[in-house]
């Protein structure tokens, strides 16, 4: 894998962000404070680097070779550009499928895509694209169609809006050049990633509107973090409590097992693990202690497992689920000072990530709301994505908040 040497550099007051190569295609992005579930203490101490980068990053001081880029809500995701022989084609996410998805022709479409709305804006991206790319694959997240942009009154102002997914982007409907745009724009999109090849095995998160024609149909955002070193920074006061906590995640780094994860996933709890981390999200359960955190995995584990014992038929099959459910809870309950840890360590990479997703939030482009009935809340922007220089992609999501939402409310994922 090549690497590049230049990431993000303050300059002026400005994130720079310079191309970052990432291994594998952008089909799933892991939660920040995932990452020590899919690496344990190594993902733990590149939790650390990261944050002590961005610390350095938003302080305008010198960057550990990361890069941080505005998560936008978008859907679906499109991959589009021109194939080896120069034709131009269109697909969402079954462009990675072993047999890819793509389509030069709306007959395409209907034949591959399923969902008459999927079909409608697959149909708006072949036809008014191609004016604004004429060369090279990219990745990119749809934002409305003409036909989504609604105006909705909000605290007493007009604004157009657009609802991809989640959030509502609003802009105020006035003579502003940014309204014009949308305004006479057939499609709008966001761009994240490009592709050096047909193959798309290796996505590069380098895309910027730059990249790209000019069309009055098409309406292009980037998802460049702009404006930010020595502009949004931390104050003595905030600095000082981020190097407590990291204080304290470097202590437990060296009293949590490297083998307790190892463990965890031999036995199947890792996945697991994860699905439950959701189910809390998706119910708004905060962890209030580890004892709290141990009995509700351990319900969550035996209540699973028991729904699998009484689905199969055989004694046979009944006794090897009952085993590893045995072998599961007896793992949780042996383990338990070191699932006390691992508690502690994600309530710890939350609220840092919260800490820094405050400061990150004050950059908007668009207002984001959440739509409640016929009124809309304020809301944060879906988050920001980071990618280290070891080609990590991790996001930056307020899951009590968003993710919550985006769980319980999906609409193309």
């Amino acid at each position: 894998m090549t690497r590049l040497n230049t990431y993000l550099l303050p300059n002026r007051g400005k994130l720079i962000l310079e191309e970052i190569l990432v291994e594998s295609p952008m089909k799933h992005l892991e939660h920040f404070e995932d990452l020590i579930i899919d690496k344990g203490v190594s993902g733990l101490n590149q939790n650390i680097r990261t944050i002590k980068t961005i610390l350095s990053s938003l302080n305008g001081e010198s960057t550990g070779g990361m890069a941080i880029r505005t998560k936008w809500d978008g859907s679906p995701d499109f991959i589009v550009g021109l194939d080896k022989d120069d034709k131009f084609f269109i697909s969402t996410k079954s462009a990675f499928n072993k047999v890819p998805k793509l389509a030069y022709t709306d007959r395409d479409i209907d034949t591959m895509f399923t969902g008459d709305e999927l079909k409608e804006k697959l149909k708006y991206g072949l036809k008014y694209l191609p004016e604004v790319i004429t060369k090279g694959i990219f990745q990119v997240s749809l934002m409305f169609i003409d036909k989504d942009i609604k105006v909705r009154n909000i605290d007493g102002l007009k604004h157009m809006t657009f609802t991809p997914n989640t959030l509502t982007y609003a802009v105020p409907d006035d003579d502003s050049d940014l309204a014009k745009e949308i305004r006479r724009a057939k499609i709008g999109i966001v761009a994240h990633a490009t592709y050096k090849d047909v193959d798309l095995s290796n996505a590069m998160l380098n895309a910027k509107k730059e990249m790209f024609g000019n069309s009055p149909n098409v309406w292009i955002q980037d998802s460049s973090l702009k404006d930010v070193s020595g502009v949004v920074n931390f104050d003595q006061r905030e600095q000082s409590d981020i190097e407590i906590r990291l204080l304290e995640l470097e202590d437990m780094s060296d009293k949590i097992s490297k083998g307790f994860f190892v463990e965890m996933d031999n036995i199947g709890l890792k996945a697991l693990y994860k699905i439950w981390i959701n189910s809390l999200v998706r119910s708004g359960t905060v962890l209030m202690s580890p004892k709290v955190g141990i009995e509700l995995f351990t319900k969550f584990v035996e209540d699973r497992l028991q729904k699998e014992i009484s689905s199969v038929k055989t004694g046979k099959s009944k006794e090897a689920k009952q085993s590893v459910l045995d072998t599961m809870v007896s793992f949780i309950q042996r383990r338990a000072k070191q699932f006390g840890y691992l508690f502690n360590i994600t309530k710890i990479l939350t609220d840092l990530k919260q800490v820094i997703l405050k400061k990150l939030n004050s950059i908007k482009t668009l207002g984001t709301f959440m739509q409640r009935g016929d009124h809309f809340e304020t809301a944060a922007p879906e988050g920001f994505v980071v990618v280290d220089n070891d080609g990590s992609v991790l996001k930056l999501v307020s899951r009590m908040e968003f993710s919550r939402e985006n769980l319980n409310n999906p609409k193309f994922r």
